[in-house]
């Protein structure tokens, strides 16, 4: 994605685009996968970014649905960027209970959800499912 688009996304949410948010912003969109915040602040490392501030960050930019929140069982927040053209920002996650990688299942093909029907006048906004098990790399 190119480094305008994500300027002016961060403009559009209302937040001032600093190098700093966007360096964030680049990095979860370029790994497109979630990420804890740590591995944010290891990735982004040479620069002046301090952990306060990727915790401010990614709070705001959860807060304007630039970035969604991720619940890992065991109890980590990861964070992913879905902005690019036909990413899907509420599918399925796999986590492996051995390793800790998650995976997205974007593939809306590759799982299906039980009809839910919500009593009149409530409004989903965001659906999370993840499953959880053993990687190919931790099954052998």
């Amino acid at each position: 994605m190119e480094i305008q688009q994500l300027k002016q996304m961060i403009r559009d949410t209302g937040l001032k685009c600093t190098s700093t948010r966007l360096a964030v912003l680049q990095f979860l969109v370029d790994i497109h996968r979630p990420v804890s915040i740590q591995e944010v602040i290891q990735n982004l490392k040479d620069t002046s970014i301090n952990e306060v501030t990727v915790y401010r960050i990614l709070d705001s930019f959860v807060e304007k649905k630039l970035v969604q929140q991720v619940d890992h069982w065991d109890r980590h927040r990861l964070y992913e960027a879905h902005l690019e053209e036909g990413c899907q920002s509420n599918h399925a996650h796999f986590s492996c209970r051995e390793c800790g990688q998650v995976l997205c299942l974007e593939d809306s093909g590759s799982w299906q959800l039980a009809t839910v029907v919500l009593p009149p006048g409530y409004v989903a906004n965001q659906i999370r499912f993840q499953i959880e098990g053993i990687c190919p790399q931790c099954n052998h």
